[in-house]
């Protein structure tokens, strides 16, 4: 329990996403909250929207309940000018109409690398034609010798992958790339495993490998 919500930093070393959580009054707002960089918002554990650092978008009307949940993802960070060293995760205390939300804050962690493991381990069942996150999802693929691929993330959303629990990277469906690329030692002949880490929606939850990568041009 934290009386103001600590960043990424006071958390720990190489913290990418976390979930912070504190009770609302139980009316409906307008939520301000500088979070960096990305943020999925909650209330009594319904999606009530976005908040993202990179087009200025810090503030959200929230629907009336009793918990706010907060899924905080740094994006990446510089190493220039003012923004050389900042804090990430959310800064300063969260408003709710100009207030101060009063806390306690409860936060919680994720170790990114180990939830590859996790969603390996976990029980399979089939996914359908949508994906919404957080999920996990994986699949296997056969390979007749190792081999240098290009992992495909057109119809997804925003997440994680990995091949073989080697980490591939983010992607996005704002791109810039539309391809993550595999190495060949990462894969082996036989039986291979792709899994994903899914923080959106997939509107095609299916991995396809292709031959050349996509670098992208377009923003969505």
């Amino acid at each position: 329990m934290f009386d103001t919500p600590p960043t990424f930093d006071e958390l720990g070393s190489d913290l990418v996403l976390a979930e912070y959580s504190a009770a609302l009054p139980g009316a409906a707002g307008v939520l301000d909250a500088e979070v960096r960089d990305y943020a999925w918002v909650a209330v009594d554990d319904r999606a009530a929207g976005i908040l993202q650092r990179t087009i200025g978008d810090l503030s959200l009307a929230i629907p009336a309940g009793a918990e706010l949940r907060m899924l905080v993802e740094e994006t990446g960070r510089v190493n220039y000018d003012s923004k050389l060293g900042e804090a990430k995760g959310l800064i300063g205390a969260a408003l709710l109409d100009g207030e101060p939300l009063p806390g306690p804050w409860r936060v919680r962690t994720f170790d990114v690398p180990a939830l590859a493991q996790a969603v390996s381990d976990a029980a399979a069942e089939p996914a359908g034609a949508r994906v919404a996150g957080p999920a996990g999802l994986r699949a296997s693929f056969d390979l007749d010798a190792p081999a240098d691929l290009f992992l495909d993330t057109a119809g997804w959303g925003k997440g994680y992958a990995w091949v073989n629990g080697f980490f591939l990277g983010r992607y996005w469906r704002r791109g810039p790339q539309r391809t993550l690329f595999v190495p060949g030692p990462a894969t082996r002949a036989g039986a291979n495993e792709v899994i994903v880490v899914e923080l959106e929606t997939m509107t095609d939850p299916t991995a396809r490998f292709v031959a050349r990568p996509d670098l992208g041009h377009e923003v969505e």
